[in-house]
């Protein structure tokens, strides 16, 4: 079965993934991150609980010292003093102190008095740890600190997980402790941790009742759109869409309305638009006749132009082959011409020739003239003019 991407998953069940995805973060947090960072942070409390009553009791023995220089007694029944009233204290209801030294040797025990006075050098827990002298070594090491090992409640005989706080009294080598009980703590914590799980649970079911009523109504108006396009979409412009929401689907069932009611409109101005197309229709299709009529009136007249256009191409073949005619005899006309033209130029130049005898002859007669007149009118005889340059005989 091929698993859809998110993306395409139906509303409803994205809406619902939501609440059930912040359960299970939820869950996934508390029990990772949440729990564990309370457990450490209570249980540092609860040591630092421990440590401060131990410090109360390490004062009554600080006190019970001072008492032997102040008061003048013998250190051993400042001693006892000391631990009759350590053995008397109690916090929390149950919780208790002991004293122990260095051998290690327990002093004092309020809840297992069998021990006082007791080498407890070989004692250990059931997993084998030698706590008390762990005690001793962590206070010649530090002077103080934390020991974790099992150890029996009170009135009971199964061990149980605790952790202890111990601090040393150098100047007697006493060492004073107290502990808690880490079930005790650990129910605390479980406690802690039922309650994170249950409000946890009831939140997430509020959201999850929240977002399938969210879920449903967002579903259901989606599905009225759907149909309402639907119906649009076959050429039904006759519904309407009832969305009774102020939200964004209200918003988009009127988006939707005031669409299908431009449509109507639209169609209506169509159809109007349509009626005038067609009246303009028929007379374009009466224009196209005439203007069918008229392209053929200019298609016969176009006939009548080329049986034109083919009478005067054969006119111009003619006039071509006549013109080739007269360019042939203008070729021959040339060389008369040319023929012509030396002739005159011959005759030019006799006329040249004969110009010049002219004028020789014109001033001759010129002469002539003078003479006679000379004659005429009794001047010198020919006689005068007899010369190298004069014409004899005259």
């Amino acid at each position: 079965m091929k698993i859809k991407r998110y993306r395409n998953w139906p509303i409803l069940l994205k809406i619902m993934s939501i609440p059930v995805l912040s359960l299970l973060l939820i869950v996934l947090g508390t029990k990772l991150v949440i729990v564990p960072r309370i457990e450490a942070w209570l249980m540092e409390q609860e040591k630092l609980k421990v440590q401060s009553v131990v410090e109360v009791a390490y004062q009554q023995v600080v006190q019970g010292a001072l008492a032997v220089s102040q008061r003048n007694i013998p250190v051993e029944e400042a001693q006892k003093e000391v631990v009759a009233r350590i053995k008397e204290l109690r916090y929390a209801g149950k919780e208790y102190f002991w004293i122990n030294d260095l051998s290690p040797r327990m002093i004092m025990h309020p809840t297992k008095p069998e021990l006082d006075g007791t080498d407890l050098t070989d004692y250990k827990d059931p997993n084998g740890k030698h706590l008390f002298k762990e005690f001793a070594r962590v206070c010649e090491t530090k002077g103080e600190g934390f020991v974790d090992y099992m150890w029996p409640k009170p009135n009971e005989t199964e061990p149980s997980p605790k952790i202890s706080y111990v601090k040393l009294y150098e100047p007697w080598g006493w060492i004073i402790g107290s502990g808690l009980y880490v079930d005790a703590f650990q129910a605390k914590v479980k406690n802690l941790h039922n309650f994170i799980l249950a409000s946890s649970l009831i939140a997430s079911l509020l959201l999850v009742i929240l977002a399938w009523s969210v879920g449903r109504g967002i579903k259901r108006s989606i599905g009225q759109g759907c149909t309402f396009a639907a119906a649009v979409a076959s050429g039904d412009l006759t519904r309407t869409l009832n969305i009774n929401r102020e939200d964004e689907t209200g918003t988009l069932g009127s988006s939707l309305n005031s669409m299908v009611n431009g449509l109507r409109s639209m169609i209506g101005r169509v159809t109007m638009t349509a009626g005038e197309l067609t009246i303009s229709a028929g007379e374009i299709a009466g224009a196209s006749r005439k203007m069918v009529m008229s392209a053929e009136q200019q298609t016969a007249d176009v006939a009548e132009v080329s049986d034109a256009s083919a009478h005067i191409h054969e006119v111009t073949d003619k006039v071509a082959t006549d013109v080739d005619g007269l360019t042939s005899l203008a070729a021959e006309s040339s060389s008369a011409v040319t023929e012509l033209a030396a002739s005159i130029e011959s005759v030019a130049g006799n006329m040249e020739s004969l110009a010049a005898s002219v004028d020789g002859i014109g001033v001759s007669i010129t002469q002539m003239t003078d003479s006679i007149r000379s004659i005429d009118t009794g001047g010198p005889g020919p006689d005068r003019y007899l010369g190298d340059d004069c014409i004899i005989g005259l």
